[in-house]
Protein backbone atom coordinates (compact mmCIF):
# COMPACT_ATOMS: atom_id res chain seq x y z
CA UNK A 1 0.00 0.00 0.00
CA UNK A 2 1.52 3.31 -0.95
CA UNK A 3 2.25 6.22 1.25
CA UNK A 4 -0.37 8.33 -0.41
CA UNK A 5 -3.25 6.02 0.04
CA UNK A 6 -1.96 5.22 4.04
CA UNK A 7 -2.54 8.91 4.50
CA UNK A 8 -5.77 9.42 2.81
CA UNK A 9 -7.03 6.27 5.19
CA UNK A 10 -6.62 7.32 8.31
CA UNK A 11 -8.70 9.42 9.98
CA UNK A 12 -8.38 13.19 10.13
CA UNK A 13 -8.36 15.29 13.31
CA UNK A 14 -11.56 17.06 13.53
CA UNK A 15 -9.45 20.80 14.37
CA UNK A 16 -7.95 20.40 11.19
CA UNK A 17 -10.83 19.76 8.99
CA UNK A 18 -12.25 22.96 10.73
CA UNK A 19 -9.24 24.56 9.98
CA UNK A 20 -9.38 24.06 5.95
CA UNK A 21 -12.93 24.65 5.92
CA UNK A 22 -12.26 27.85 7.18
CA UNK A 23 -9.73 28.99 4.73
CA UNK A 24 -11.57 27.95 2.42
CA UNK A 25 -14.01 30.49 3.01
CA UNK A 26 -11.95 33.09 3.55
CA UNK A 27 -10.68 32.89 0.26
CA UNK A 28 -13.34 33.09 -1.47
CA UNK A 29 -14.76 35.54 0.48
CA UNK A 30 -11.38 37.67 -0.45
CA UNK A 31 -11.37 37.04 -4.01
CA UNK A 32 -13.07 39.51 -6.09
CA UNK A 33 -14.99 38.12 -9.04
CA UNK A 34 -15.64 41.29 -11.83
CA UNK A 35 -18.70 41.90 -13.88
CA UNK A 36 -18.60 40.45 -17.34
CA UNK A 37 -18.98 42.56 -19.91
CA UNK A 38 -18.60 41.62 -23.81
CA UNK A 39 -17.69 44.10 -27.17
CA UNK A 40 -19.65 43.08 -29.93
CA UNK A 41 -17.89 42.63 -33.04
CA UNK A 42 -19.48 42.43 -36.44
CA UNK A 43 -17.05 41.55 -39.31
CA UNK A 44 -16.51 39.15 -42.00
CA UNK A 45 -14.95 35.85 -40.75
CA UNK A 46 -15.31 33.78 -43.63
CA UNK A 47 -15.21 34.15 -47.41
CA UNK A 48 -13.30 36.41 -49.46
CA UNK A 49 -13.66 39.30 -46.90
CA UNK A 50 -12.73 37.46 -43.30
CA UNK A 51 -8.63 38.22 -43.38
CA UNK A 52 -10.14 41.73 -42.93
CA UNK A 53 -12.65 40.81 -40.07
CA UNK A 54 -9.82 38.91 -38.35
CA UNK A 55 -7.24 41.76 -38.38
CA UNK A 56 -10.08 43.68 -36.86
CA UNK A 57 -10.48 41.61 -34.20
CA UNK A 58 -6.85 41.86 -33.14
CA UNK A 59 -6.90 45.23 -32.77
CA UNK A 60 -10.05 45.32 -31.21
CA UNK A 61 -8.47 43.08 -28.59
CA UNK A 62 -5.16 45.60 -28.73
CA UNK A 63 -7.86 48.69 -27.38
CA UNK A 64 -9.58 46.15 -25.00
CA UNK A 65 -5.81 45.55 -23.42
CA UNK A 66 -5.63 49.64 -23.87
CA UNK A 67 -8.51 50.77 -22.49
CA UNK A 68 -10.98 48.09 -20.44
CA UNK A 69 -11.34 49.17 -16.77
CA UNK A 70 -9.71 47.16 -14.60
CA UNK A 71 -12.96 46.72 -12.67
CA UNK A 72 -15.04 44.85 -15.58
CA UNK A 73 -13.69 41.45 -17.30
CA UNK A 74 -13.98 43.07 -21.10
CA UNK A 75 -13.83 40.68 -23.42
CA UNK A 76 -14.99 40.71 -27.62
CA UNK A 77 -17.37 38.64 -29.01
CA UNK A 78 -17.19 38.23 -32.95
CA UNK A 79 -20.03 37.29 -35.15
CA UNK A 80 -19.49 36.32 -39.00
CA UNK A 81 -21.85 38.71 -40.87
CA UNK A 82 -20.80 37.10 -43.92
CA UNK A 83 -20.36 40.60 -45.92
CA UNK A 84 -24.21 40.69 -46.45
CA UNK A 85 -27.69 42.15 -45.61
CA UNK A 86 -29.25 38.61 -44.72
CA UNK A 87 -26.02 37.29 -42.89
CA UNK A 88 -25.54 40.86 -41.03
CA UNK A 89 -28.97 40.41 -39.43
CA UNK A 90 -28.39 36.95 -38.45
CA UNK A 91 -25.20 37.79 -36.90
CA UNK A 92 -26.68 40.90 -35.35
CA UNK A 93 -30.12 38.44 -33.77
CA UNK A 94 -26.78 36.27 -32.35
CA UNK A 95 -25.18 38.73 -30.80
CA UNK A 96 -28.18 40.09 -29.32
CA UNK A 97 -29.36 36.95 -27.71
CA UNK A 98 -26.04 37.19 -25.47
CA UNK A 99 -26.94 39.45 -22.40
CA UNK A 100 -23.35 40.25 -21.49
CA UNK A 101 -23.19 42.11 -24.89
CA UNK A 102 -23.15 45.86 -23.95
CA UNK A 103 -22.22 47.34 -26.86
CA UNK A 104 -21.30 47.03 -30.19
CA UNK A 105 -18.35 47.73 -33.03
CA UNK A 106 -19.27 47.34 -36.71
CA UNK A 107 -19.91 47.03 -39.60
CA UNK A 108 -17.80 47.89 -41.83
CA UNK A 109 -19.95 48.50 -44.79
CA UNK A 110 -22.75 51.25 -45.19
CA UNK A 111 -25.45 49.27 -46.96
CA UNK A 112 -24.78 46.38 -43.70
CA UNK A 113 -24.89 49.13 -41.03
CA UNK A 114 -28.00 50.40 -43.52
CA UNK A 115 -29.68 46.79 -42.83
CA UNK A 116 -29.41 46.81 -38.57
CA UNK A 117 -29.92 50.77 -37.74
CA UNK A 118 -33.18 50.03 -37.14
CA UNK A 119 -33.07 46.94 -34.84
CA UNK A 120 -29.54 48.70 -33.23
CA UNK A 121 -31.39 51.70 -32.34
CA UNK A 122 -34.27 50.22 -30.78
CA UNK A 123 -32.30 48.32 -28.58
CA UNK A 124 -30.11 51.58 -26.93
CA UNK A 125 -27.21 49.94 -27.26
CA UNK A 126 -24.04 51.77 -27.75
CA UNK A 127 -22.68 51.12 -30.97
CA UNK A 128 -19.89 52.82 -33.27
CA UNK A 129 -19.44 52.22 -36.89
CA UNK A 130 -16.06 52.68 -38.07
CA UNK A 131 -16.03 54.71 -40.90
CA UNK A 132 -19.03 57.01 -39.79
CA UNK A 133 -16.24 59.93 -38.86
CA UNK A 134 -16.87 63.99 -38.66
CA UNK A 135 -13.62 65.86 -38.92
CA UNK A 136 -14.77 67.76 -35.88
CA UNK A 137 -16.77 65.52 -33.93
CA UNK A 138 -14.70 62.23 -34.66
CA UNK A 139 -17.08 59.09 -34.36
CA UNK A 140 -20.78 59.83 -34.98
CA UNK A 141 -24.35 58.28 -35.14
CA UNK A 142 -24.72 56.50 -38.66
CA UNK A 143 -27.26 57.80 -40.77
CA UNK A 144 -29.28 56.43 -43.43
CA UNK A 145 -28.68 59.99 -45.42
CA UNK A 146 -25.14 59.25 -46.26
CA UNK A 147 -24.50 62.40 -44.83
CA UNK A 148 -21.45 60.86 -42.58
CA UNK A 149 -19.50 60.16 -46.26
CA UNK A 150 -19.60 63.99 -47.05
CA UNK A 151 -16.44 65.36 -45.84
CA UNK A 152 -14.44 61.83 -47.16
CA UNK A 153 -16.33 62.17 -50.65
CA UNK A 154 -15.21 66.05 -50.32
CA UNK A 155 -11.33 65.18 -49.24
CA UNK A 156 -11.46 62.46 -52.83
CA UNK A 157 -12.69 65.46 -54.76
CA UNK A 158 -10.58 67.92 -53.74
CA UNK A 159 -7.52 65.74 -54.42
CA UNK A 160 -9.08 65.09 -57.90
CA UNK A 161 -9.09 68.98 -58.86
CA UNK A 162 -5.87 68.94 -58.02
CA UNK A 163 -5.28 66.23 -60.31
CA UNK A 164 -6.96 68.46 -63.62
CA UNK A 165 -10.27 65.76 -62.99
CA UNK A 166 -13.10 67.94 -64.10
CA UNK A 167 -15.35 65.83 -62.25
CA UNK A 168 -15.72 63.06 -59.44
CA UNK A 169 -17.67 59.73 -60.57
CA UNK A 170 -18.81 57.89 -57.98
CA UNK A 171 -19.00 54.26 -58.55
CA UNK A 172 -20.35 51.25 -57.17
CA UNK A 173 -22.92 52.93 -55.03
CA UNK A 174 -24.96 51.01 -52.43
CA UNK A 175 -27.23 52.22 -50.39
CA UNK A 176 -26.12 53.84 -47.13
CA UNK A 177 -23.89 56.31 -48.99
CA UNK A 178 -25.15 59.75 -50.22
CA UNK A 179 -27.33 60.13 -52.80
CA UNK A 180 -26.12 61.41 -56.00
CA UNK A 181 -29.72 64.39 -55.60
CA UNK A 182 -27.77 65.17 -52.27
CA UNK A 183 -24.34 65.01 -54.00
CA UNK A 184 -25.01 67.49 -57.06
CA UNK A 185 -26.38 70.42 -55.35
CA UNK A 186 -23.33 70.46 -52.86
CA UNK A 187 -21.44 73.38 -53.76
CA UNK A 188 -18.53 73.07 -51.21
CA UNK A 189 -17.08 70.39 -53.33
CA UNK A 190 -14.82 71.06 -55.82
CA UNK A 191 -16.00 69.38 -58.73
CA UNK A 192 -19.35 68.15 -60.08
CA UNK A 193 -20.00 64.44 -58.43
CA UNK A 194 -21.96 62.47 -60.65
CA UNK A 195 -23.19 58.87 -59.16
CA UNK A 196 -22.89 56.72 -62.31
CA UNK A 197 -21.48 53.05 -63.39
CA UNK A 198 -21.67 53.26 -66.53
CA UNK A 199 -18.39 53.23 -68.58
CA UNK A 200 -19.61 55.24 -71.16
CA UNK A 201 -20.14 58.03 -68.79
CA UNK A 202 -16.75 58.57 -68.11
CA UNK A 203 -15.25 61.58 -69.88
CA UNK A 204 -11.06 62.01 -69.67
CA UNK A 205 -10.98 64.24 -67.74
CA UNK A 206 -12.71 62.71 -64.98
CA UNK A 207 -11.81 61.15 -61.60
CA UNK A 208 -13.52 57.52 -59.98
CA UNK A 209 -14.01 57.04 -56.47
CA UNK A 210 -15.27 53.15 -55.92
CA UNK A 211 -17.88 53.01 -52.79
CA UNK A 212 -18.76 49.42 -53.48
CA UNK A 213 -17.21 45.75 -52.73
CA UNK A 214 -13.17 45.34 -53.35
CA UNK A 215 -14.14 42.42 -55.29
CA UNK A 216 -16.46 43.94 -57.42
CA UNK A 217 -14.17 47.34 -57.50
CA UNK A 218 -11.40 44.92 -59.21
CA UNK A 219 -13.63 43.86 -61.96
CA UNK A 220 -15.15 47.23 -62.55
CA UNK A 221 -11.27 48.98 -62.77
CA UNK A 222 -10.13 45.76 -64.85
CA UNK A 223 -12.71 47.40 -67.48
CA UNK A 224 -11.85 50.29 -66.72
CA UNK A 225 -8.14 50.81 -67.73
CA UNK A 226 -8.77 49.82 -71.46
CA UNK A 227 -10.61 52.55 -72.55
CA UNK A 228 -9.25 55.04 -69.45
CA UNK A 229 -5.70 54.34 -68.71
CA UNK A 230 -4.73 57.34 -67.03
CA UNK A 231 -8.19 58.19 -65.12
CA UNK A 232 -7.18 58.68 -61.14
CA UNK A 233 -9.06 56.36 -59.64
CA UNK A 234 -9.33 56.15 -55.86
CA UNK A 235 -10.41 53.59 -53.18
CA UNK A 236 -12.96 54.19 -50.79
CA UNK A 237 -12.10 53.01 -47.12
CA UNK A 238 -14.83 50.48 -46.79
CA UNK A 239 -12.50 48.57 -49.37
CA UNK A 240 -9.41 48.88 -47.52
CA UNK A 241 -7.66 45.16 -47.30
CA UNK A 242 -5.86 42.97 -49.62
CA UNK A 243 -8.56 42.25 -52.08
CA UNK A 244 -8.44 44.28 -54.43
CA UNK A 245 -4.54 44.86 -55.24
CA UNK A 246 -4.79 40.93 -55.43
CA UNK A 247 -7.47 40.80 -57.94
CA UNK A 248 -6.91 43.58 -60.08
CA UNK A 249 -3.86 44.46 -62.50
CA UNK A 250 -3.07 47.68 -60.87
CA UNK A 251 -1.89 50.42 -63.46
CA UNK A 252 -2.26 54.13 -63.61
CA UNK A 253 -3.12 56.59 -60.91
CA UNK A 254 -4.91 54.52 -58.15
CA UNK A 255 -5.50 55.84 -54.20
CA UNK A 256 -7.15 54.60 -51.12
CA UNK A 257 -8.70 56.94 -49.34
CA UNK A 258 -9.01 56.47 -45.26
CA UNK A 259 -9.24 58.61 -42.14
CA UNK A 260 -6.44 59.10 -39.72
CA UNK A 261 -5.90 61.49 -36.83
CA UNK A 262 -2.20 62.58 -35.05
CA UNK A 263 -2.05 59.10 -33.36
CA UNK A 264 -2.44 57.27 -36.45
CA UNK A 265 1.68 56.88 -37.22
CA UNK A 266 3.11 56.04 -33.80
CA UNK A 267 0.32 53.48 -33.46
CA UNK A 268 1.05 51.96 -36.85
CA UNK A 269 4.56 51.90 -35.91
CA UNK A 270 4.09 49.59 -32.61
CA UNK A 271 1.20 47.45 -34.41
CA UNK A 272 1.05 43.75 -35.51
CA UNK A 273 -1.47 44.72 -37.96
CA UNK A 274 -1.34 48.99 -38.85
CA UNK A 275 -3.93 48.70 -42.00
CA UNK A 276 -5.81 52.19 -41.49
CA UNK A 277 -8.98 50.24 -40.91
CA UNK A 278 -7.22 48.43 -38.04
CA UNK A 279 -6.60 51.37 -36.33
CA UNK A 280 -10.58 52.95 -36.81
CA UNK A 281 -11.35 49.62 -35.24
CA UNK A 282 -8.61 50.16 -32.44
CA UNK A 283 -10.26 53.86 -31.93
CA UNK A 284 -13.86 52.48 -32.29
CA UNK A 285 -13.24 49.78 -29.40
CA UNK A 286 -12.25 52.78 -27.43
CA UNK A 287 -15.16 54.99 -28.18
CA UNK A 288 -17.46 52.29 -27.36
CA UNK A 289 -15.93 51.30 -24.29
CA UNK A 290 -15.97 55.32 -22.59
CA UNK A 291 -19.91 55.01 -24.42
CA UNK A 292 -20.78 51.87 -22.30
CA UNK A 293 -19.17 53.43 -19.29
CA UNK A 294 -21.42 56.53 -19.42
CA UNK A 295 -17.73 58.65 -20.82
CA UNK A 296 -17.26 60.99 -23.53
CA UNK A 297 -14.11 61.17 -25.24
CA UNK A 298 -12.94 64.20 -25.91
CA UNK A 299 -13.09 64.58 -30.13
CA UNK A 300 -10.00 64.64 -31.46
CA UNK A 301 -9.35 67.48 -33.98
CA UNK A 302 -7.59 66.57 -36.20
CA UNK A 303 -9.53 64.04 -37.92
CA UNK A 304 -8.41 63.86 -41.54
CA UNK A 305 -9.00 62.16 -45.07
CA UNK A 306 -5.98 60.11 -45.52
CA UNK A 307 -4.95 59.57 -49.23
CA UNK A 308 -2.07 56.48 -49.98
CA UNK A 309 -1.08 55.54 -53.77
CA UNK A 310 -1.54 51.89 -54.64
CA UNK A 311 1.07 49.87 -56.07
CA UNK A 312 1.20 46.41 -56.94
CA UNK A 313 3.24 46.20 -53.87
CA UNK A 314 0.58 47.64 -51.50
CA UNK A 315 -0.07 51.25 -50.37
CA UNK A 316 2.83 54.05 -50.18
Amino acid sequence: MGINRRLRNQPRAPGRTCLFVLLGFLLVSCTSVRPVSKLGLLAPFEGLERRSGYTALTAMRQAITDFAPATVALMPLAVDDTADAAGVQRALRKMLQDGAVDALVGPYNPVLALQIQPDLVATGLPWVMPLAIDPVQGFVAFDADGAWAIPLLAAAADQAQRQGSARLILAGWTPGWPQGSALQVRSSFAVPVVVSDALTAIQPHDAIVWVGAPETGAAYFSALRTPFPIVPFFLGPQADGPIFSELAQITGPVYSLFWLDDGYEQWRLHSATPSPMAYLTYRATQQAIAMNLGQSLSPSPSWRVGIATLTRNGRQ
